[in-house]
């Protein structure tokens, strides 16, 4: 488990480093030349930046599963997932791209539908509290018509 945690924090500070390497000339230039116009251009440098994170991230994406099943140390876990996606960075990156996206409609839809479920058919205190009036609620149920949430004041 710790090896893991290792293979993926080693994994992520190098793809991170990546990103601020990316941006620490333009950094410095404006610091040195105290003009934000230089250092408003390291906005410009972030997308080589982004894209060589990217690069590099869908690289290393296999590090975990090689420390895993194969017992390796990080550092050779990384070199082992740069040799594993020689020629197949884009079917690697697509597969987890692809993976990502049907996760997060997943949750959406359960998150969705769950939200959808609780604003209609638990009573508004329970859900939001009440703000005009302080009191308990006793039931959790709910009707238009007779509402089974009675208000009593708090006692100081």
């Amino acid at each position: 488990m710790w090896r893991t945690l290792r293979t993926q924090l080693l994994e992520v500070g190098i793809v991170l480093g990546i990103l601020v390497l990316s941006m620490v000339p333009s950094v410095v230039l404006g610091i040195v030349l105290h003009s934000p116009a230089a250092a408003a251009s390291g906005l410009l440098l972030i997308f080589p930046g982004f894209a060589a994170m990217m690069s590099v991230g869908g690289r290393l994406l296999y590090a975990a599963p090689v420390t895993v099943l194969e017992g390796m140390a990080p550092a050779a876990a990384l070199r082992r997932s740069w040799e594993l996606n020689r020629g197949a960075w884009w079917r690697t990156f697509g597969i987890a791209l692809l993976l990502g996206m049907v996760g997060r409609a997943a949750t959406q839809l359960i998150t969705g539908g769950g939200s959808f479920i609780a604003a209609r058919y638990l009573p508004p205190d329970l859900l939001y509290g009440s703000s005009t009036r302080p009191g308990t609620c006793r039931s959790a149920v709910w009707s238009r018509r007779s509402p089974s949430c009675s208000f009593r004041p708090l006692s100081p």
